[in-house]
């Protein structure tokens, strides 16, 4: 579960700084700026989903091995 869940986190930061990043570009803004229009008011909404995409892949997982799936 921690692998999973700290590769979500990974991801989203790597959408975040890319994203921050052009919209810093085109709007010709400052970081702050960027940051509050971009990152601030989503992430901890992104973390909740991270945190039930993990929690969901491994239920996922655990029935598939038992149902000889996988």
């Amino acid at each position: 579960f921690s692998a999973v869940f700290a590769a979500c986190i990974v991801s989203i930061a790597v959408c975040y700084f890319f994203g921050t990043l052009q919209y810093m570009l085109v709007q010709k803004c400052e970081l702050q700026t960027a940051l509050i229009a971009c990152v601030y008011r989503f992430i901890l909404f992104d973390i909740i989903k991270a945190l039930c995409a993990s929690l969901m892949g491994l239920q996922i997982k655990n029935a598939l091995k038992s149902a000889g799936l996988m």
